[in-house]
């Protein structure tokens, strides 16, 4: 690499060479010194996860999709019993109305309508394809239904981004440039792992169910932890006490010398903290001051946990219901903090008369402060003071939580191995540019577990895959 792309990062998975460099014959001879060369040749994971997934017949991997592809079987009668099914369901009927009025070609409808049709379907596993030469809109088929998903929740003006707890993206943060795309922020799951532990912080957030507290973790007990723990506190400890043997004659001189210069510098130093005290309490804040300042602080931390709850956990931890509370919330904190900035210093006594418990004579602006400040007090005490989630002590239990309760994942189908670990059970399966994709690759998300249906996209002119060997 070229030291204006700057020097290489090992990754893990890198198979690298170490080489020594070709010289000439002069320079054999006039070398002074060893020098070896490091040079990646290709990173292994992908072919670690391919290799895994060849060999899952071993290690009792879901093979249903690949065996129905194998081995097909006519079955007409069980898809005809399904439609039959399905023309009485009002929420079928109401999915083609839908995909039947978009801007889609007939043969555009007949695909997308063919695969929910097969979606419904609880008889059999079954693959579909939708094939076609480029530029006939294959990829228009999934953006239209992945397009409408994402439209309704984010322009909803009335619940804003709730919703997006249900979708999930993930993969290599630096490869995908996530940070050049912040429209995928809010879906990204290395994003929404860092919120979600910042939201549910044990010692400043909203606190999740306080369960699992003998969870073993890695291997090991929360004890065994402790023990660790502490052994290596005595080990620490240890080794201070003897390297403070070491150096405590020096110390002591060091505070001897301190404490002389301390005595000298005393008087001047005392006077000027004296006059440090006299100038605060002659400008000390007033009421209103230190009420618009604690309440900024408050605030702020409270909006920037609401918002992300509703955003990034799963709907069906946090209700509809609920969420409307959140946003009302957030609507009286925001009225409240327009009205508190309005104050102004020369509004003596008014913030005083609007926290105060007597109520008399008001004037119009502390009744409205009143008011407002009530109900925002109101309308917070009716959201919940814990959320139905799993107390989490690590990152990687709010990952895995959230890959568990996803409805709608978006990753590479070489990643999608990490899924493997974390889901016990998955419906659907999309690979888009099918044709690009080598077929041992291919089989990591078949076999994803619960894996039922399986729909592939793309067509023989595609670039193909790259294979490094010919072999």
């Amino acid at each position: 690499m070229s030291e204006s792309e700057g020097a290489y990062e090992p990754m893990v998975g890198d198979l690298i060479a170490l080489t020594d460099p070709i010289l000439a014959e002069e320079q054999q001879v006039n070398k002074k010194r060893e020098t070896l060369y490091a040079i990646c040749l290709i990173n292994m994971t992908t072919n670690i996860r391919i290799w895994r997934a060849l060999k899952s017949e071993l290690e009792g991997g879901n093979l249903d999709i690949i065996r129905n592809v194998m081995q097909p079987k006519a079955a007409l009668e069980i898809v005809l019993a399904c439609i039959s099914e399905q023309s009485c369901s009002t929420a079928s009927a109401d999915m083609r109305s839908r995909i039947c009025s978009s801007d889609l070609n007939d043969s555009q409808k007949d695909a997308v309508l063919s695969c929910l049709v097969t979606r419904e379907c609880n008889h059999q596993n079954s693959v579909r394809l939708i094939w076609g030469p480029p530029g006939t809109g294959k990829n228009h088929d999934i953006l239209e239904v992945a397009q409408r998903l994402l439209k309704n929740v984010t322009e909803s003006p009335e619940y804003d981004t709730y919703g997006l707890g249900d979708i999930v993206l993930f993969g290599n943060g630096e490869r995908m440039k996530i940070g050049d795309r912040h429209d995928l922020l809010d879906v990204f799951l290395d994003n929404r792992v860092i919120i979600l532990y910042d939201c549910l912080a044990q010692s400043s957030g909203w606190k999740g169910m306080p369960e699992n507290k003998g969870k073993e973790i890695d291997g090991q007990s929360s004890k065994d932890k402790k023990s660790k723990k502490n052994l290596k506190k005595v080990i620490v400890q240890a080794l201070n006490e003897n390297k403070n043997k070491k150096t405590q004659k020096e110390m002591k001189e060091k505070k001897v010398e301190d404490k002389e210069k301390e005595i000298e510098e005393g008087s001047s130093q005392d006077k000027k903290n004296q006059g440090q005290a006299d100038d605060e309490c002659d400008n000390p804040l007033t009421f209103e001051e230190f009420v618009q300042g604690r309440f900024n602080c408050i605030s702020k931390r409270l909006m920037y946990c609401i918002e992300n709850l509703y955003t990034h956990l799963p709907t069906s931890f946090v209700s509809l219901e609920l969420v409307k509370k959140m946003i009302k919330a957030l609507d009286s904190l925001k009225s409240l903090e327009t009205l508190l900035c309005a104050v102004s210093v020369a509004d003596k006594g008014l913030l005083e008369q609007v926290f105060s418990k007597k109520v008399g004579s008001e004037l119009a602006q502390s009744r409205k402060l009143r008011v407002v400040k009530n109900e925002c007090l109101n309308v917070l005490r009716s959201l919940p003071k814990n959320f139905p989630v799993p107390h989490f002590e690590y990152e990687w239990e709010i990952k895995e939580f959230c890959l568990q309760n996803s409805c709608l994942i978006f990753c590479t189908v070489s990643s999608s191995a990490k899924l493997h670990d974390v889901m016990t059970s998955l419906e659907l399966l999309v690979i888009d540019e099918a044709a690009q994709l080598k077929e041992c690759e291919s089989t990591i998300p078949l076999q994803l577990p619960g894996l039922r249906h399986a729909i592939l996209i793309g067509d023989e002119r595609q670039l193909p895959a790259m294979v490094k060997s010919k072999v």
